[in-house]
């Protein structure tokens, strides 16, 4: 499409301006929660969202948590973790969408029928991110009135995900590098402390003593 064509069209350069401003946020902080808060506005704003939800595999367990909801409870998201657990080969993630029209006589959604009366929703778009051909999440929108999803609205979902999953995956590799400075940190105080003890049970007890501090850390 030409500048001339969007020009044209003040509601598609609206959305571009909206895109951009989203992809800005996103990529400004690599403090993981803020991702995801960020992920949750641009869920809600773009994609006109009433209720909203992100969910994390854990790389260590393998377990999907909710790390943010927004209008729904507790009882619900855990349902939906325990949903995944269920799912051979982790197919809650592995596709790109999961589309519920009307939740209220979707087969998908019999085991937590209930829990979606509770929450109020009608529709829902889950829509799995990827890094590196891994699945490390995904987000869901939720309506509160029927919803067909469109080519055009799936995919603005697929690019929200798309970019969700590169500043998560950054946001990750921070922590870890954070976490392995500070017990790099940790150890060298350790030596130094070690090293200036004038005897051989001063040493013992220093070094149970930090043995056990870098254990709970």
């Amino acid at each position: 499409m030409s500048k001339a064509s969007i020009d044209r069209h003040p509601s598609t350069t609206a959305a571009f301006a909206e895109l951009a401003a989203f992809s800005r946020q996103l990529n400004s902080s690599l403090r993981l929660e803020t991702v995801c808060e960020v992920l949750a506005d641009g869920v809600q704003d773009l994609l006109e969202a009433d209720r909203c939800a992100v969910f994390l595999l854990d790389q260590a367990t393998d377990l999907l948590h909710c790390v943010l909801a927004r209008g729904l409870t507790r009882e619900y998201t855990a349902a939906v973790e325990a949903m995944y657990q269920q799912l051979p080969g982790g197919q809650l993630l592995q596709e790109r969408f999961m589309i519920v029209d009307d939740a209220r006589s979707d087969e998908r959604m019999a085991p937590v029928r209930l829990l979606v009366e509770r929450n109020g929703f009608v529709s829902m778009l889950l829509v799995g991110f990827h890094f590196q051909e891994q699945a490390i999440g995904a987000f869901g929108a939720y309506f509160d009135a029927p919803r067909r999803f469109d080519e055009s609205t799936l995919a603005l979902a697929q690019t929200l995900a798309n970019q969700a999953a590169m500043a998560i995956a950054d946001a990750r590799s921070y922590l870890f590098i954070g976490q392995r400075v500070a017990e790099l940190e940790k150890l060298r105080q350790a030596a130094v402390e070690i090293n200036g003890q004038p005897d051989l049970e001063s040493t013992l007890s220093v070094i149970t003593r930090r043995a056990a501090d870098l254990l709970a850390s």
